[in-house]
């Protein structure tokens, strides 16, 4: 099945790569990068039938129409986009024709909002901007109607403009250093739902706004920002505005009382914006992530790890010629994924992270022992995942090394057995070569990849999900007949 989903000025098209036969990854209209995916993606399913039309097409490329109902947007759209780079399925975009935001009579936005200019030409993105932001208050009521309509009083809207134009400069990166300091602040780093919603409604509102084709587009990004502000408080929309600082915002909700939110509109406590004061004790990162940002931190990092790839590239190939190996170069790790992974797992400390660098040596399985020996020659921490210890199984080695570039990279161990199990079949494929791939498959007597598919059910699930248990012991038992079939 091909989908062809609209998104702003463009038409995203996805589907099985097999279907393209080879043209993913060599026609410019192709789309190699997890980021590019998502945000189409994100304009795509703000639109209902867009929404339902994904979820039936995913349910037919991967089918597992009844599980992927139950996830919500952000999931789906993670699980197309990881599949689109060099996975099952492939992404292309076609530009539309038209070109400017045009005038448009038919589709004149609520309250008689210039959204044309003066003369009637195209808009730029502050333009865009100031029209949409004067909609909003249309798609609120009550006091968050008029602590919003205080907001974008003339001087405060300069400000508003001016932020939310370098958001969505900086959304190329996550979502920028500001809403690092409102995550912060509001408690989303370590937990609060709601926050995150209003977010990712919010950077919604941004893409559409940025590709609008007519003033009715204008107003459905108005009407999606204002979801966004809803679900924030405006208290909170104000600490991103003012870069999350505490005193900025007591300054604003000082002189329009207001803006602080009523007890009838406060979100949950632990999604509230509530400066806290500094404690001796507490988690020990926690004031680290408010200096430098972690857009900050990111951006230091990428500048190095071209280098830092190279240098692991050479030090794999090098060990994998002295151990009858191969070596599995893999891209940058997607920003987006690294930023995620930096949140969830090191409490948003970006020098953490271990793996934005990375690559994998494959070596039989005599060899294994070989190869981790010579990356703990050259400096490397080595730590063997063994496979009655590891929750689905899995066994390997992953090691961690200093750059000369000046940051972390990691290099893994794998058998080919392993490639097999834990890789799509696509990439494994791409690793081993199609013979080998079809050796293994026919000594293991098993389809390939399954082990990818059960992490990822695995890693979807909610904490204390009764499946758990049963994913784990479908995947030790995975990994156990590919082990007898000749694998570490």
């Amino acid at each position: 099945m091909i989908l062809r989903l609209r998104t702003g000025s463009e038409t995203l098209i996805l589907g099985p790569r097999a279907a393209f036969a080879g043209l993913a990854g060599r026609d410019r209209r192709a789309l190699i990068s997890e980021y590019e995916v998502r945000r189409r993606l994100r304009l795509a399913l703000a639109d209902p039938e867009g929404a339902d039309a994904l979820r039936r097409a995913f349910a037919l490329w991967r089918e597992e129409g009844a599980r992927i109902r139950e996830a919500d947007d952000r999931a789906l759209i993670d699980r197309v986009a990881r599949m689109s780079r060099n996975g099952a399925l492939a992404a292309f975009v076609v530009q539309d024709r038209a070109k400017g935001l045009g005038v448009s009579t038919a589709a004149a936005p609520p309250g008689g909002a210039n959204v044309t200019g003066a003369n009637g030409t195209g808009m730029n993105m502050q333009e865009r901007l100031t029209a949409t932001l004067r909609l909003v208050p249309n798609h609120l009521s009550g006091t968050t109607k008029q602590a919003f309509a205080e907001l974008i009083e003339p001087k405060a809207l300069a400000i508003t403009v001016e932020v939310l134009a370098l958001w969505a400069i900086s959304h190329a990166f996550g979502a920028g250093e500001a809403i690092d300091a409102v995550l912060l602040g509001a408690g989303v780093y370590f937990g609060g739902a709601q926050v995150w919603q209003g977010l990712h409604a919010l950077f919604h509102a941004l893409d559409l706004i940025s590709m609008a084709q007519s003033a009715a587009q204008l107003d459905e990004a108005a009407a999606i920002f204002a979801e966004g502000v809803t679900k924030l408080g405006v208290a909170v929309l104000i600490a991103a505005l003012t870069h999350g600082a505490a005193k900025k915002a007591a300054r604003w909700t000082e002189k329009k009382p207001s803006l602080r939110n009523t007890p009838q509109e406060r979100a949950p406590k632990a999604e509230r914006y509530e400066p806290k004061p500094s404690k001796p004790a507490g988690p020990p990162n926690e004031q680290k992530l408010l200096q430098p940002g972690l857009t900050e931190q990111l951006a230091k990092i990428y500048e190095k790890a071209p280098a830092a790839k190279q240098e692991i590239d050479a030090i794999a190939a090098e060990i994998a010629e002295k151990t009858g190996g191969a070596v599995a170069k893999a891209p940058l790790k997607d920003i987006d994924r690294a930023r995620a992974k930096i949140i969830a797992d090191y409490q948003g400390d970006a020098s953490r992270i271990r793996d934005i660098a990375r690559n994998a040596i494959v070596v039989e399985k005599e060899n294994f022992d070989a190869a981790v020996a010579l990356l703990k020659e050259k400096g490397a921490k080595c730590k063997i995942i063994d496979a009655g210890s590891d929750a689905l199984g899995y066994s390997g080695a992953n090691t961690v090394l200093k750059t000369e570039a000046g940051i972390m990279a990691e290099i893994q161990v794998n058998t080919p057995q392993m490639i097999f199990a834990k890789e799509t079949p696509e990439v494994a494929k791409l690793i081993l070569g199609e013979e080998k791939y079809a050796e293994i498959a026919e000594a293991a007597n098993l389809e390939g990849g399954r082990g990818h598919a059960l992490y990822e059910a695995y890693r979807d699930l909610p904490a204390g999900d009764p499946r758990a248990a049963e994913i784990e012991a479908e995947s030790r038992a995975y990994y156990d007949a590919i082990r007898r079939a000749g694998g570490k």
